[in-house]
């Protein structure tokens, strides 16, 4: 029979994360499972085009492989495939058979359209049907937006 000691700092950090995964892998598997309305490989979508804009990962650099990116965010490979996919025929990211993928040039410029986009269509219609059905005036939202912006 073999006995292992552990030392104190492990079984804090046991204690702390039982399974082994950091507080952002934390973060990340939280977001996936709170957002329903939305198919969990568009939320892959979102957070990798959110890391492309911040520039976790830059033009022409690699990003994880399908299994590294679903073993992180504990979701099935064929998801993340699904979003790599979606990612690929959007021309955000490219295969290099062999090597892997990598954000394309002018991903950043390609994401910020399709957001801008998909705001304009959806969400924004959204916000005005609200505040008509609030009966807020424009002008107060234009006061707000103008804080907002520090003007």
């Amino acid at each position: 029979m073999h006995i292992y000691k552990m030392s104190m700092k492990t079984k804090e950090n046991m204690a702390k994360h039982p399974t082994s995964l950091t507080d952002n892998q934390h973060k990340s598997i939280k977001l996936i499972l709170e957002t329903k309305e939305r198919p969990i490989y568009m939320q892959i979508v979102d957070k990798i085009c959110g890391e492309i804009l911040c520039g976790k990962f830059p033009e022409n650099e690699r990003i994880p492989s399908v299994r590294e990116y679903g073993a992180s965010l504990e979701v099935n490979a064929n998801t993340v495939v699904r979003s790599y996919d979606f990612l690929q025929n959007k021309d955000i990211i490219f295969n290099k058979r062999g090597i892997g993928y990598f954000v394309a040039d002018g991903a950043q410029d390609r994401i910020r359209q399709m957001r801008r986009e998909m705001f304009m269509t959806e969400q924004l219609n959204d916000f005005f049907n609200e505040i008509d059905i609030l009966n807020i005036p424009i002008e107060e939202i234009v006061e707000l937006y103008k804080k907002h912006r520090g003007q």
